[in-house]
């Protein structure tokens, strides 16, 4: 009786050992995601493609490399914020194939890859999260611009919209998603009108919306708590913050960035939605190439921080990954 006693005792304390130890194992994995969450951007500025995070200071750290890949040119990332996977436009080095890469934000490793079937230039990349796919908008060989969306990983894609060869490509130039309305927002050149315009792609219906960028637009980030879409402008020498919506596509500038901040160098910009931070890359003066990780306050345009990068650890695109 002892002995069968000791023996339910000690699978009893096996039980609660184990039962400890997935809790403890869920609980470390929980703070893992958790302290993952912030700022991350990608450069292949080191001669290697890399995928980097950033505290406010600066500070850069690798998450992942892929010596077999590129990006195309600035702004060329988007993030699926639920699973913490940063998704890059670029092309294979060996063959010239375009692609678009996913890499797990936590553990650093690569998730997916999915050829970008019908090659196309002037990308602008995103992720949908309505449908956890990726949209990219470019020209074909034809010159025709074609959006397309593709789920990750696949091989295949559905054509959703396409307009004419009078539109001119934004080099680099920014887009963003509004899950609210189904539509991804582009920078874009209109040829027949001479004009900066922000165009607006409907991933239901192919529907094509526009308004005119009359204030120098050089980033995108989607504002879930305002539903506008906010980004960093140019007015009398001064940045500035913009805001339109995919209600109302009138620009309306309503705040400016102080610091003397003036060159937007590339990399786009992310939103920290949890604090209201939109970061970019800039320098102060017009002639200047000391690149800065600047933080503002996306309502009032005061800067919160600003930290000189190394060139090597420049973002040519990032995101943020907000905690839940």
């Amino acid at each position: 009786w002892h002995q069968e006693g000791e023996e339910k005792m000690m699978m009893g304390m096996i039980g609660v050992r184990t039962r400890s130890a997935l809790i403890l194992g869920v609980l470390l994995s929980l703070f893992a995601l958790a302290s993952a969450t912030g700022l991350y951007g990608a450069t292949p500025d080191s001669g290697v493609f890399q995928v980097l995070s950033y505290d406010s200071c600066g500070n850069a750290k690798v998450i992942a490399q892929d010596r077999t890949f590129t990006l195309h040119t600035d702004n060329q990332c988007s993030i699926d914020a639920s699973k913490g996977i940063l998704y890059a436009n670029g092309f294979d080095l060996a063959s010239g194939a375009n692609q678009v890469k996913g890499f797990d934000l936590a553990t650093g490793k690569l998730v997916s890859t999915t050829p970008v079937t019908t090659p196309l230039t002037g990308v602008s990349l995103d992720y949908n999260p309505n449908n956890q796919q990726l949209v990219v908008t470019g020209q074909n060989g034809a010159q025709i611009w074609q959006t397309k969306t593709m789920t990750p990983g696949s091989n295949s894609s559905t054509l959703v919209a396409t307009f004419n060869s009078s539109w001119v490509d934004v080099l680099g130039g920014p887009s963003t998603l509004d899950p609210t309305s189904n539509q991804q927002w582009i920078s874009i050149f209109n040829g027949v009108t001479n004009e900066a315009t922000n165009l607006g792609i409907g991933l239901s219906d192919g529907s094509i919306v526009q308004g005119v960028d009359s204030h120098n637009l050089e980033t995108m980030d989607y504002d879930p708590s305002s539903g506008a879409i906010k980004g960093i402008g140019l007015s009398g020498g001064q940045r500035t913050l913009v805001k339109f919506s995919s209600t109302n596509t009138t620009e309306v500038l309503y705040a400016r960035i102080d610091g003397g901040w003036f060159m937007l160098d590339g990399g786009g910009s992310a939103l920290d939605t949890n604090e209201g931070v939109l970061y970019s890359v800039m320098s102060i003066g017009s002639t200047s190439h000391l690149d800065f990780l600047v933080g503002v306050n996306a309502t009032t345009g005061t800067t919160l921080s600003a930290s000189m990068l190394n060139s090597t650890i420049t973002p040519w695109c990032m995101v943020y990954w907000p905690s839940s």
